[in-house]
C-alpha cells in the first residue's frame, strides 16, 4: 500500500482516536475541576467528541504521521475542550490553561530538540 493510499486510512484513524479522546479529556476535566459542574449533558458530550474526531482528521490530514503531530493532537483535545467550557460557563479555567500551556512547550521542545 503506497503512502497516498494509506493517508485515507490514516486520518480515519486518528478522527476516532479523537472521539474516544473527548470523553476522557472530559473525565479529567470534571474530576479536576469540580466547581464546573461535573460532565456535561449526553448531546454536548457527543457534539464535543464529534468536534474533537474532527480536529483530529484535519490535524493528520495537515501534518501526517509526524512528531509534530502529538502536539498538534494535544493542543486540539484541550483547544476544544477549551471551547466547550468557555461556551458553558464563560471562563477559561486558570488550571487547564496551564496545564495545555506547560504540556503544549514541553511536547514542542521536546520534538524540537528531536529533531536537530
Amino acid at each position: 500500500m503506497t503512502a497516498a493510499a494509506a493517508q485515507p486510512l490514516l486520518v480515519a484513524a486518528f478522527g476516532l482516536l479523537g472521539l474516544l479522546t473527548s470523553p476522557l479529556a472530559e473525565v479529567l476535566i470534571a474530576r479536576s475541576l469540580p466547581r464546573l459542574g461535573g460532565l456535561p449533558s449526553p448531546a454536548v458530550r457527543i457534539t464535543t467528541a464529534a468536534s474533537t474526531g474532527v480536529v483530529f482528521g484535519l490535524l493528520t490530514l495537515r501534518f501526517g504521521f509526524s512528531p509534530m503531530l502529538a502536539a498538534y493532537l494535544l493542543l486540539g483535545v484541550m483547544a476544544v475542550q477549551l471551547s466547550r467550557v468557555d461556551v458553558a460557563h464563560h471562563l477559561l479555567p486558570n488550571p487547564l490553561v496551564l496545564w495545555l500551556l506547560a504540556a503544549g512547550l514541553g511536547l514542542f521542545n521536546y520534538v524540537g530538540c528531536a529533531r536537530s
